[in-house]
């Protein structure tokens, strides 16, 4: 964890809920994915979502260690 940036991801997600379902949707979880880390080693995911619409702002930190897979073999990570 040299403090270099690696890669800066941007942009907007919609998510259009019907009103009925409003109360439902603040209640879960959601899940986005995006590939493509440039190898195994220490990283640390800063995560920063902004309510466009209220105006406000949160963010989430947390390390994430990205294992070393050999390409012959299958494997998988937490």
């Amino acid at each position: 964890m040299s403090g270099a940036r690696w890669n800066v991801l941007g942009g907007t997600r919609v998510i259009e809920v019907p009103a009925e379902m409003t109360e439902q949707t603040l209640k879960r979880n959601s899940i986005y994915s995006h590939a493509g880390l440039p190898g195994a080693r220490r990283y640390r995911l800063n995560v920063v979502v902004k309510d466009v619409t209220g105006g406000t702002m949160n963010n989430f930190e947390m390390p994430l260690h990205v294992p070393r897979f050999e390409e012959d073999k299958l494997a998988s990570a937490p």
